[in-house]
């Protein structure tokens, strides 16, 4: 049986604004148990993406499972 390899790629930001938004809601909520807004999310995002700085969705096996 041959074996599977797992395929981890880094994907820049381009706009994905609700995917991008959802997955920092969801940091927020398992990370600190907070239940962040689509516009909080959406400022964090603002901050993120600013000049000066990188946002990247981490993509497993073609599936986009979060964000550095």
């Amino acid at each position: 049986m041959e074996e599977q390899k797992t395929q981890i790629r880094l994907v820049q930001y381009d706009q994905e604004v609700r995917q991008a938004t959802d997955l920092i809601m969801g940091f927020w909520k398992a990370h600190s148990q907070y239940d962040q807004s689509f516009e909080e999310a959406n400022q964090d995002l603002a901050h993120w993406t600013a000049p000066g700085h990188a946002f990247y969705f981490i993509v497993k096996d073609g599936e986009t499972v979060g964000f550095v």
